[in-house]
This record gives structure tokens, sequence and C-alpha cells, in this order.
């Protein structure tokens, strides 16, 4: 099924930016 490749790829994306800009404001903070 498409679809759900498709949603489990998005999802990857989704965690991987969320975790990249949750370590942005990390570093922000520390500074």
């Amino acid at each position: 099924d498409d679809d759900a490749v498709n949603a489990e790829a998005f999802i990857n994306k989704a965690s991987f930016l969320v975790s990249s800009s949750q370590h942005e404001t990390l570093n922000l903070q520390y500074k």
C-alpha cells in the first residue's frame, strides 16, 4: 500500500525535523 509507505516516510521526516529544531533550541538556550 503506497499510502502506508508515504505516511511512514512523512512521520520519519517530521520526527527528524522536530528533533532537529529541539536540538537547535537547546543550543540557543545554553549559549
